[in-house]
């Protein structure tokens, strides 16, 4: 009989990567939010008014005032969302509805939501996403990734305004 629980894909790890990144990003001050007044959570449980109870998200970035930050009920006013989904195939579109679904709880902030992954997506996830503002990211192993400095001045930047559709 074979073990197959070697091979099975908990997603695990694509959830560590993504707190790791986040982490970094925090601290090297890429994010548009300071520190000291965020909170990382692996995992997170909100209360939707919609559905009358609560809803869980992973990988939860909450962002506080300077007034509630730290305090035992204090209620973020922002929160950043980072879905992670770690398949062998293309993202489905069930997916993306499902989020979708979870977004819709009128918790009381403003939720941003990024769906990861490290493949590609179905065509009505793409679709998806952009009519409901969740931005898709898309891990890429480093071997696979090329980095090149491209220099912006004014001219460029007025250019490829003009020519953007």
């Amino acid at each position: 009989m074979t073990d197959f629980s070697a091979e099975r894909n908990d997603g695990m790890d694509l959830e560590r990567e993504v707190a790791d990144l986040v982490a970094k990003l925090l601290a090297s001050g890429e994010l548009p939010y300071r520190p000291e007044l965020v909170r990382f959570r692996p995992k997170a449980r909100y209360y939707s008014r919609s559905r009358e109870t609560e809803v869980d998200f992973e990988n939860v970035l909450e962002v506080y005032v300077r007034d509630n930050f730290g305090k035992d009920d204090a209620q973020p006013t922002h929160v950043v969302i980072f879905e992670c989904k770690d398949h062998k195939r293309d993202l489905e579109v069930k997916l993306m509805d499902e989020l979708v679904g979870r977004l819709a709880g009128g918790y009381g902030f403003s939720i941003k939501a990024y769906m990861v992954t490290r493949n590609g997506c179905q065509s009505g996830t793409v679709a998806t996403a952009r009519n409901n503002g969740i931005g898709l990211i898309k891990l890429m192993p480093k071997d696979k990734v090329q980095y090149f400095a491209h220099l912006q001045t004014y001219d460029s930047l007025e250019r490829s305004r003009r020519e953007f559709p």
